[in-house]
């Protein structure tokens, strides 16, 4: 589970986070049976201390496949703007704000179909509590708000085909709505998912070609406008290696095929939504010492 604090040196200011204590453990309980025990604790000067566990169990029940199951909680502290916006017309702050909350469960199910080929498929399910929302006040106001609920599944195959020559391909349904109204949570496609290849065609040189692609997005509750339609963004990255000791040399194409899209702006704010960057490009240079 990735750390669902914020760590925005902004929000540390705000929050006074005073210290933190994170603890884990393995366990082999038979040959077939791993458990990963963890838990962490935050203390906060604004917020109570806040403590969160984490279980994770892993069965090889069969040569070629395995179950997983996980549970966790996490928190996400409020920001130094949802906090202590000011001189602002249209929205402020809320000195008041509490931590939004997660409690999340995953069970998962892996299968090896050859030595090159593999696949699995997971269940997710996450209950958010406190969510940090805008209300529709004059000025506009950070408030706790309603909860979410997000459920689904996660399907995903790749093929290795050795030399760092691998295909894959992933797909995610899932269901987010509001636990109050049971409105569709805004700007959360139902259906996203990825294509991608990596070619390790040279000792010196790769390749890697991925394709985005992400169903409709909803607009918030009261946007009259359509929602965000699907798009499919193609990125190209090119890496050269191994012809100098610890040297790297990286080349991205974002968006290679100069794709018009958006994104959404919030409703009442401005009558169209934010255009994205077309084709663009970034080198790296890396050496490590």
């Amino acid at each position: 589970v990735t750390d669902f604090s914020n760590d925005l040196p902004f929000t540390r200011r705000a929050t006074r986070q005073i210290w933190a204590l994170y603890l884990q453990d393995e366990w082999n309980i038979t040959k077939d049976i791993d458990i990963t025990v963890g838990v962490r604790h935050d203390h906060f000067t604004r917020f109570e201390g806040t403590t969160n566990p984490r279980v994770g169990v892993i069965w090889r029940f069969l040569e070629n496949a395995h179950l997983k199951l996980l549970f966790a909680t996490a928190f996400k502290a409020p920001s130094f703007q949802e906090l202590f916006l000011t001189n602002n017309s249209v929205k402020v702050g809320n000195p008041n704000l509490d931590p939004e909350k997660i409690n999340t469960f995953e069970a998962g199910l892996g299968y090896n179909f050859t030595s090159h080929i593999r696949g699995n498929i997971n269940y997710f399910f996450n209950r958010i509590r406190d969510r940090i929302i805008v209300d529709t006040g004059n000025p506009k106001q950070f408030q706790n708000g309603a909860g979410a609920r997000i459920q689904g599944v996660e399907a995903e195959l790749k093929a290795d085909l050795g030399n760092d020559n691998y295909v894959f391909t992933n797909y995610t349904f899932q269901d987010a709505e509001e636990t109050r109204n049971r409105n569709r949570l805004p700007d959360v496609p139902v259906h996203s998912g990825n294509i991608g290849i990596n070619a390790g065609f040279w000792k010196y040189a790769n390749a890697n070609l991925t394709t985005l692609l992400s169903g409709p997005r909803p607009r918030e509750d009261g946007d009259t406008r359509r929602d965000i339609p699907a798009q499919a963004l193609v990125n190209l990255t090119l890496i050269g290696k191994n012809f100098v000791d610890n040297f790297e040399i990286k080349g991205s194409i974002f968006n290679l095929f100069d794709k018009s899209y958006d994104d959404p702006a919030p409703k009442n704010t401005v009558p169209t939504d934010y255009p994205q960057p077309g084709r663009s490009f970034i080198i790296e240079l890396r050496y490590q010492f």
